[in-house]
C-alpha cells in the first residue's frame, strides 16, 4: 500500500511539472510572437489555467491570458506599457495537442490599458502640455490655458481655447482598440473594453 501510495505521489508530480512545463512552453511562445511585431516590447504573457493541459483537451478553454508590453510605437505615437487581458478564450485543441501551438478561436472578453507619458503627448501633439490629476495644462506665449483631452473616431484629441490638436492612434498589434482616457499625474491612461478578439491582436498572439 505505501509502495502504490509513493507511486502515486511520484505521477501526479511528474504530470503537474509536464503540465507546468506545457504552460509556461506556451507563455513564452506567446511572447516571442508579440516581441516579433514590437521589438522593444519585452512581453510578458501569463497564462491563467490549472491545470492546464487537461482542461484545455477536455474543454478547449482557457480561463484567461494577460500580456503586458513596454516601449510601443509606430512613429511619434509612443506608449510606454501596454496590458491586455481576455478571459474565457477558446482555443483550437487540435493545433495545441499535434502541433504544440496555441491558436486563439475567440473570447469572452477583452481590456486594454496603455500608458503614454506626459513627455511622449508633448512630443506626439507637439505642443508643451503637463498632466496633472485630471487635468492638462498648456502652454501658451507664457500663459497656462486648460485643455481636455479625448479619443473620438479613432483619434487622440487636445481641445484648447479656439482650436483642436489631433492625431490618428496607429493600430498596433498590441492595441486593438483605445476609447477612454484618462489623465494622472504625469501620464495620460487609455483604455477598451472588446468582445471579438481583433486580427492584429490575434495574429499577435498564435
Amino acid at each position: 500500500m505505501r509502495k502504490l501510495l509513493i507511486i502515486v505521489v511520484l505521477l501526479v508530480l511528474i504530470l503537474g511539472a509536464a503540465d507546468t512545463a506545457s504552460r509556461i512552453a506556451m507563455q513564452h511562445q506567446l511572447e516571442q510572437q508579440i516581441n516579433s511585431y514590437e521589438p522593444a516590447a519585452a512581453a510578458k504573457v501569463t497564462i491563467h489555467s490549472f491545470p492546464f493541459l487537461p482542461k484545455v483537451a477536455a474543454t478547449g478553454r482557457v480561463d484567461k491570458i494577460t500580456a503586458h508590453a513596454q516601449h510601443v510605437s509606430q512613429g511619434p505615437f509612443v506608449l510606454d506599457r501596454v496590458d491586455v487581458t481576455v478571459t474565457g478564450v477558446r482555443i483550437n485543441r487540435h493545433v495545441l495537442l499535434n502541433d504544440q501551438k496555441l491558436e486563439i478561436v475567440s473570447i469572452d472578453t477583452g481590456t486594454v490599458t496603455a500608458d503614454m507619458t506626459q513627455a511622449d503627448l508633448a512630443n506626439l501633439l507637439g505642443v508643451p502640455v503637463a498632466l496633472g490629476a485630471g487635468t492638462a495644462q498648456v502652454s501658451e506665449a507664457g500663459v497656462s490655458v486648460t485643455g481636455h483631452i479625448s479619443i473620438s473616431n479613432g483619434r487622440l484629441r487636445l481641445e484648447l481655447a479656439g482650436h483642436t490638436v489631433s492625431v490618428a492612434i496607429p493600430t498596433l498589434p498590441v492595441l486593438p482598440c483605445l476609447a477612454d482616457v484618462r489623465i494622472i499625474p504625469g501620464h495620460l491612461v487609455g483604455s477598451c473594453t472588446f468582445h471579438e478578439i481583433p486580427a492584429a491582436l490575434k495574429t499577435a498572439l498564435q
